[in-house]
């Protein structure tokens, strides 16, 4: 049986490396969200997910970087970093088909109790992503 997985997709009427620059770069990140992605993108480095008080509420490691195709990392609360049971993987994948780019995320090998949580985050942020992209006001 397959572990428990979150899909999410949206179309954004964008270029790719915006829509990488909107997901990789915290000060951009910090325009349409209330979070910072703060990382190390390189295979190995430190990824978190940073609110504006510094603290961190996920933490994780790069495990794969293709700019600006697609990212992976892991994903964990801060003192969960080290239980593999509560470890899971979020992977984006960014395509350009047309006059749109696709970005999907796939969050798989969650915890059950964090499924529903994982579904809600993903879909406010691509829906913030999206707002902001095509707003006219992107990375200025």
């Amino acid at each position: 049986m397959d572990a428990p997985k979150v899909v999410h997709a949206v179309e954004i009427a964008s270029l790719p490396e915006l829509v990488w620059v909107a997901l990789t770069d915290a000060e951009v990140t910090a325009r349409y969200r209330d979070r910072r992605t703060v990382a190390e993108w390189e295979r190995g480095g430190v990824w978190r997910q940073q609110r504006r008080d510094g603290t961190a509420d996920f933490l994780g490691t790069i495990l794969e970087v293709d700019r600006p195709r697609r990212f992976a990392h892991t994903w964990a609360r801060p003192g969960e970093t080290g239980a593999a049971e509560r470890t899971s993987v979020v992977e984006v994948d960014i395509a350009f088909s047309g006059p749109r780019v696709r970005v999907t995320v796939t969050h798989r090998d969650l915890p059950d109790d964090q499924l529903d949580e994982a579904a809600r985050i993903w879909t406010r942020l691509l829906t913030d992503l999206r707002a902001y992209l095509e707003s006219g006001d992107p990375l200025d």
